[in-house]
């Protein structure tokens, strides 16, 4: 059974965009810059900072 949002919704800027996971980082750091967004043992980080990781990787 289709859910009521599958059914008759063109495809637009307010409704459907493609993520990457770049663009999911990006968007998650613009929107929760101070949540919690990695734990590794006693290490913590939030959005913020695996932005700027994720900044420096080359684009291609």
């Amino acid at each position: 059974m289709n859910s009521m949002f599958d059914r008759h919704l063109p495809r637009n800027e307010a409704n459907f965009a493609p993520i990457t996971p770049l663009s999911f980082i990006q968007r998650a750091a613009e929107v929760y810059p101070a949540r919690l967004a990695m734990v590794h043992g006693p290490l913590r980080r939030t959005w913020r900072r695996p932005t700027n990781v994720a900044g420096a990787w080359p684009a291609r």
